[in-house]
């Protein structure tokens, strides 16, 4: 029982972690648009906040296992999939670090804790594959069984 309980733990720490990372995406999307200093030479600045509230919204609907989401971007399914794309986003951030000194200083701290969540996504499924998996299938055991003895009440078999 012990296991079971370090496991959900894990799955509820990483969960939260992810919904955390999404919104501070976002919100941080949203407050570059305020700051932004537009100039002609670099007219790709305009976008890139846009890109980082979208991503914020996947991510935030595939860890609210949105069908859409999960069927299209199956990467984010799986622990490697999303700490690569986590990391990825946190060279977003950082890509342009303009905007004064506190903007420069809030851009790396939030690359700083993107890069971080994403390495740790890559870590548990290296570290803790076997541990995953056995969870994964207990799960699914779970669900059959409660699935048969929902079908089996439902036809009276005894």
């Amino acid at each position: 029982m012990g296991g079971d309980q370090r496991g959900s733990s894990l799955k509820t720490t990483l969960k939260v972690f992810n919904i955390i990372v999404s919104i501070i995406l976002m919100i941080f999307g949203v407050f570059r648009y305020f700051n932004l200093q537009f100039s002609i030479d670099e007219p790709w600045i305009v976008f890139q906040p846009a890109y980082m509230i979208l991503f914020g919204i996947i991510l935030l609907l595939s860890e609210l296992k949105i069908q859409f989401v999960i069927e299209n971007l199956k990467f984010l399914s799986n622990y490697v999939g999303r700490g690569i794309f986590i990391i990825y986003l946190s060279t977003m951030v950082t890509g342009n670090l303009t905007g004064g000194d506190l903007m420069k200083y809030v851009s790396i701290i939030i690359a700083v804790f993107l890069l971080v969540t994403g390495i740790l996504y890559i870590f548990i499924q290296c570290c803790c594959k076997d541990k995953i998996e056995e969870d994964e299938k207990k799960l699914l055991a779970d669900e059959e069984r409660g699935h048969s003895s929902s079908k089996d009440n439902q036809y009276n078999i005894h």
